[in-house]
C-alpha cells in the first residue's frame, strides 16, 4: 500500500468514527485490512507483532459498537491480539495505540480517529486490569490504565470537550488509587493533572480539596 493509499485510509477511519452509527462502524472494520504501519522503520519481529496486535485491538474496539451480534467477532480479535504479545509486551502495545492517537491527532489532523485510538487504549487496559488476579499484575494494569486515562483526559481538554474531560481525570485518580496498594505517591501526577485542569478553567474552589489531598500525601 502506497504513502497516498494509506492515508486515504485514515481518512476514511476517522470519518467512519466520526459519521457512522455502530453498527455501519463494525461492518466496514470487517473488511478493511491490517491497518497501515505509518510509525516504524525497519519491521523488526517485536516490532511486527505489535503493531499486528495494535491492528487487532482497534478492529476488536470497533467491532465492540456493533452489539450483540459483533461481541464474538470483538472477543476473538482482542484475544488473537493478547496471544500476539508477551505479558511483558502489553504495555509496549498500549504505548504504540498512544502513539497511533497522536499522531493522527497532530500529524494527520484527524481528531476522531485519535480519539477512537485513544479510548481503544483505555478500553484494553481496563479490561487487562479488570480480569488480573495477582496482586502485582494487577497494581500494574491499573496504573497503566491510570496512565492512559489521563491521556484520554488531556486529548478531551484539547477537543474542548471538558466535561467528559473532567470525568477521565477523575477516573485516571481512581485507578491510580487502586493501584497504589499503600503507596499514594505515585497517585500526585494525576492530582496535579486534575487539579491543573480546574484551575485553568478558574475553579480554584473546587481544586483546593484536591490541593489538600495532595499535600496530605507523604
Amino acid at each position: 500500500m502506497t504513502l497516498f493509499a494509506q492515508c486515504q485510509l485514515a481518512v476514511f477511519l476517522n470519518q467512519m468514527c466520526h459519521n457512522r452509527s455502530p453498527e455501519e462502524m463494525a461492518f466496514a472494520v470487517e473488511s478493511l485490512p491490517d491497518l497501515p504501519q505509518l510509525f516504524d522503520g525497519p519491521k523488526f519481529l517485536q516490532s511486527a507483532r505489535i503493531n499486528a496486535a495494535c491492528d487487532k485491538y482497534f478492529k476488536s474496539y470497533i467491532f465492540g459498537f456493533g452489539g450483540s451480534s459483533h461481541l464474538q467477532k470483538a472477543n476473538a480479535l482482542y484475544n488473537e491480539a493478547n496471544s500476539l504479545l508477551l505479558d511483558s509486551e502489553f504495555a509496549l502495545a498500549v504505548d504504540k495505540l498512544n502513539e497511533r492517537s497522536s499522531f493522527y491527532e497532530s500529524i494527520l489532523a484527524l481528531p476522531y480517529l485519535s480519539e477512537t485510538y485513544q479510548r481503544c487504549a483505555v478500553a484494553c487496559c481496563r479490561q487487562r486490569a479488570n480480569v488480573e488476579n495477582i496482586p502485582q499484575a494487577r497494581a500494574r494494569n491499573y496504573l497503566l490504565l491510570a496512565q492512559q486515562t489521563k491521556a484520554l483526559a488531556q486529548l478531551f481538554g484539547r477537543r474542548r470537550k471538558y466535561e467528559i474531560a473532567e470525568r477521565a481525570y477523575q477516573d485516571a485518580i481512581v485507578s491510580a488509587t487502586t493501584a497504589a496498594n499503600g503507596d499514594y505517591t505515585i497517585c500526585k501526577p494525576y492530582y496535579y493533572a486534575y487539579i491543573t485542569f480546574l484551575c485553568e478553567h478558574r475553579r480554584e474552589d473546587d481544586a483546593l480539596p484536591l490541593i489538600e489531598m495532595l499535600q496530605s500525601i507523604d
